[in-house]
């Protein structure tokens, strides 16, 4: 049986989706597929930007919650997010030209808040208060975006990121009143000592982080670079939907996390752990059969005319995703161990195979290039952290016994 905990989680991770699914639907209406490509590209940058934000925020948080006070690890957040957001944006200027800076800057610090927060809450298991707070990052710029069409706005791509930074307003205020009433106003210093513990700790999982997304995205920096942002538009529609099978194991490896993180048994855990795999890949396989049958009209539908290719991606994209559905428990089980190791060497050779083939082949193969690569990338990411599992830390864990 799936718990309640991990049903809520899985509840809501479909609520986003389907959030981020119409908004996907809205945009490529509204702004057709180089429009879609510019969001995605803006987006892309927001997602490496926060892996750097999440040396103070993130998982970080979730694994020191008890280990350290909540005010610590409140004033850590609010004091470093910010310089790490801007940091990030600086660097991320200087390698795209300044393109939409604005934009990447603001999101990526709202972003960084606010999934901070949500974070502290899930290390103390209070998963209602976390799964809204992450609900609401997709629900709210949604509700915002839809009334504007119902009045009949004049919509621009300027106004879809205004929507971003409204919702992200409220909900750092709303993430700001939520700390103050569990563990008070911030400390004005905390223990040197207890700082570089916590950033020695947030560089070396947020590498393991910055390697798995790169192995997820670079392809986006390929397309947009040999095909445009037309082709990446259609590309990162396809990828949306075929990452969604991830809802179940990820909702799962949520509260696995948690789970292992307040446990000593490892035996347990590790027995868990391969249940939980189970279980998780059943469901993304039948999620994945759905998605495979779903018309291409379907998606023409939706998306319109220019999307009519989406179903032909979808397809090819789907082998590796289920590779890696498979071992996000995995992934979890050894992150809240503090074994980061081993994510750092799977993701580190994923993100390589992935850019020589790209590398190789996209200019001869064009798209299909980036079905090689990608599901080579996955595939060989996911067999590292099973052999691993399986046989590496089964045999360590052993011996300590």
């Amino acid at each position: 049986m799936i718990s309640k905990h991990t049903q809520l989680t899985i509840i809501s991770r479909a609520i986003l989706l389907l959030s981020n699914f119409l908004m996907i639907v809205y945009t490529t209406r509204c702004f057709g597929a180089e429009g879609r490509g510019v969001i995605s590209y803006v987006l892309a940058c927001v997602s490496i930007i926060n892996i750097l934000t999440n040396v103070s925020g993130g998982s970080t948080l979730t694994y020191h919650v008890p280990k350290f006070s909540t005010k610590e690890l409140f004033t850590y957040h609010l004091f470093l997010s910010g310089f790490f957001a801007l940091s990030g944006t600086l660097v991320m200027s200087i390698v795209t030209n300044g393109k939409f800076w604005s934009y990447i800057f603001f999101i990526s610090l709202g972003y960084a808040w606010v999934n901070g927060v949500a974070n502290i809450f899930l290390g103390k298991k209070l998963y209602v208060t976390y799964n809204a707070l992450v609900v609401s990052l997709s629900v709210l710029p949604l509700i915002i975006f839809s009334i504007l069409i119902a009045i009949n706005y004049t919509l621009t791509l300027e106004l879809y990121f205004y929507c971003m930074y409204a919702s992200l307003a409220v909900l750092s205020i709303v993430g700001f009143v939520l700390m103050l009433k569990i563990c008070g106003w911030p400390e004005a210093m905390l223990d040197t000592g207890k700082w570089k513990k916590l950033t020695m700790y947030g560089i070396k999982n947020e590498l393991s982080y910055l390697l798995q997304f790169l192995s997820y995205r670079v392809s986006y920096f390929f397309i947009l670079s040999k095909m445009g942002y037309s082709a990446l538009g259609q590309f990162s529609v396809a990828i949306a939907l075929a990452e969604s099978i991830w809802v179940v194991s990820r909702s799962m490896s949520t509260i696995h996390y948690t789970d292992v993180l307040h446990s000593a048994n490892m035996m347990e855990n590790r027995r868990k752990t391969h249940r939980q795999a189970l279980k998780g890949i059943f469901l993304s396989f039948l999620l994945a059969v759905i998605i495979f049958f779903v018309p291409s009209e379907w998606y023409i539908f939706l998306f319109g005319e220019n999307f009519s290719s989406v179903k032909y991606l979808l397809t090819y994209i789907l082998p590796g995703v289920l590779a890696i559905a498979f071992t996000n428990l995995h992934g979890h089980y050894f992150s809240a161990k503090g074994d980061q190791n081993i994510l750092i060497i799977k993701s580190f050779i994923g993100l390589a195979a992935n850019v020589v083939l790209l590398s190789l082949l996209i200019d001869t193969f064009k798209i299909n290039a980036v079905f090689i690569a990608t599901n080579v990338s996955y595939t060989i990411s996911s067999v590292i952290l099973a052999y691993y599992f399986y046989f590496v830390d089964r045999k360590r864990i052993s011996c300590n016994s």
